[in-house]
């Protein structure tokens, strides 16, 4: 009997995921996986590559690596491609597609480079007496995978085709979608195999379109994700048995159709009765009508369901985090309902909150035992996990031990003095849950400045304007002086609330900024009467020497 042959394979996956996805090939079979630059390298036969592309929740592509070499130019490129055996690679009849990913000197467009990479591999098929193939940019039966990282360039097979978090059950989604493979990397951390096996009870109480939920189904019933597939790239590949796959499908098939009979409770709800809609689409796509329900419910009405014995499982949920769908200062109260909702209605349970800012966490009022770093498209974000046992914090505007014993702050003068620009004695440190976010909003503009001036030398910018609506203030940084413009608060915005935000901004930019206090100039927007309204506390008149442009 012949030996199955081993090939080498990668796999590609979302920032944060390669931990779990070697894991999760192993499983599969895979021999010898490990992490690498490009994702997770793994060793097995034809087979192993149809589980993982057919059963893995967080790879993003199956690669086939072909060759790595010199492409310094587009002539060299050429020329390289040229000597592959692509007849021995490429099935008869089987139409064409090249993503080509980075630049260089000389190659400085992708698409230049995708098409250089085509003409050679249609030239080297067409010079072994086959017909040229269609080119199909949109559907290929296979796509070629080529990389150029300096002027080394890899080359690989696609064995997936389109990407693998694409499970076919998404029809229509809200705003901020999770990605499917990311939000079963989130269930896996949470513990929800486990809950599942042990008939725990799944809820997403802002289930959006329902994401978490469909995949967390899937994940119970032993439901292959990509079962609803029907195009793979290894389909266009010459060495493809469909014998052997088939195989594999139909034995998938028995253990989906095995495992959705006695699937646990999974509900979801939402405020908003469109986005509800988005969700029952999605789940019937999913085939998981019977078995994921969803209803609109808003968030201080949800409930721990009671129509049977429910004593496990986990709550999990992606609420809003500022950067895409809400400003942060405004989802406190939000995130603090939440967490009087999991406190009142599930005791003992667990619970797992995905979020782009640990201090909206800490506004929930519970105790994260554990949190895991992800990566939400670009956006950083972290998954807090919860044990809801016992678990109850102080109120969450409560200062922090390290902040306890520092002196409250001292009003900021509201008196015409100021309008015109003054420099303000700093009060103390700020310890509010708002201060906290206005202080994590400013390092990431900081971060999100400091690539353009280090290059730039820039030493006048803007490094925030009223980015929070409760904190309405422009800050301006000149050189190693900041000025501090207050807006007018509306109508309506309590005068206390409105001084006290101001001491937090204040006292928060010389911890963030390390700036001075002495060189933070303000200047307030406070209605005065008669001349009052142009009255100047201070007039130092310093002379500043900065940097703008040339």
């Amino acid at each position: 009997m012949a030996a199955v042959e081993e090939r080498q394979w990668l796999t590609t996956c979302a920032r944060g995921l390669a931990p779990l996805l070697v894991d999760e090939l192993r499983g599969l079979g895979a021999s010898d996986a490990r992490e690498s630059a490009a994702g997770v390298e793994f060793r097995g036969p034809r087979a192993t590559m149809y589980r993982a592309c057919l059963w893995s929740r967080l790879a993003s592509r199956v690669l086939l690596p072909l060759w790595q070499g010199d492409a310094g130019s587009a002539q060299t490129l050429y020329a390289a491609l040229l000597q592959l055996p692509w007849e021995q690679w490429v099935a008869d009849d089987a139409s064409l597609a090249v993503d080509f990913h980075g630049t260089n000197a000389a190659i400085r467009d992708t698409r230049f480079g995708a098409q250089r990479s085509k003409d050679a591999i249609v030239d080297v098929l067409r010079a072994a007496g086959r017909a040229r193939p269609r080119i199909d940019p949109r559907d290929a039966d296979l796509r070629v995978s080529v990389r150029l990282r300096g002027d080394t360039v890899d080359v690989a097979l696609d064995m997936a085709g389109a990407s693998l978090h694409r499970r076919g059950y998404r029809r229509a989604a809200g705003e901020a979608p999770l990605k499917e493979n990311l939000a079963a990397a989130l269930l896996w951390r949470a513990g929800w195999p486990q809950l599942a096996a042990q008939d725990g009870a799944l809820i997403d109480p802002l289930c959006g379109s329902a994401t978490l939920l469909i995949e967390g189904a899937l994940m119970a019933a032993d439901c292959a994700p990509a079962l609803q597939r029907e195009q793979f790239g290894f389909r266009g590949w010459r060495d493809h048995d469909e014998r052997q796959w088939q195989a594999i499908l139909a034995d998938a098939r028995a253990r989906a159709e095995k495992g959705l009979a006695t699937l646990p409770e999974i509900r979801g709800y939402d405020g908003d009765p469109r986005v509800i809609a988005y969700a029952r689409e999605n789940i019937a796509a999913a085939g998981l009508t019977r078995s994921v329900r969803v209803s609109v419910k808003a968030l201080r009405e949800v409930r721990r369901p009671t129509h049977r014995p429910l004593s496990t499982g986990l709550v999990i949920c992606n609420p809003p985090y500022g950067e895409r769908l809400g400003d942060a200062a405004s989802l406190a109260p939000l995130y603090r309902r939440l967490g009087e909702m999991l406190y009142r209605e599930f005791p003992g349970w667990r619970a797992a909150v995905l979020t782009g800012d640990r201090a909206l966490g800490r506004a929930m009022g519970l105790r994260s035992h554990r949190q895991y770093a992800f990566y939400n498209g670009r956006l950083p974000v972290s998954l807090l996990l919860f044990d809801l046992t016992d678990n109850r914090l102080a109120d969450p505007a409560t200062p922090p031990a390290s902040a306890a014993n520092s002196t409250a702050a001292e009003p900021v003068p509201t008196s015409a003095a100021q309008n015109a620009g003054a420099r303000p004695t700093p009060p103390a440190a700020a310890s509010s849950t708002g201060a906290d976010m206005f202080g994590n909003r400013l390092r990431k503009n900081m971060r999100r400045l400091g690539k353009w001036l280090r290059a730039s030398g820039e030493e006048c910018y803007r490094l925030y304007d009223a980015d929070m609506p409760e904190y309405a203030v422009a800050v301006d940084r000149y050189g190693d002086w900041l000025h501090v413009a207050e807006y007018q608060p509306p109508d309506g915005i309590d005068e206390e609330a409105a001084t006290r935000r101001l001491n937090e901004v204040l006292a928060v930019l010389p911890q963030v900024t390390g700036v001075d206090p002495q060189r933070i100039v303000l200047k307030t927007r406070r209605r005065q009467r008669g001349a009052a309204q142009y009255r100047r506390e201070t007039a130092g008149g310093e002379m500043l020497s900065v940097r703008e442009g040339q």
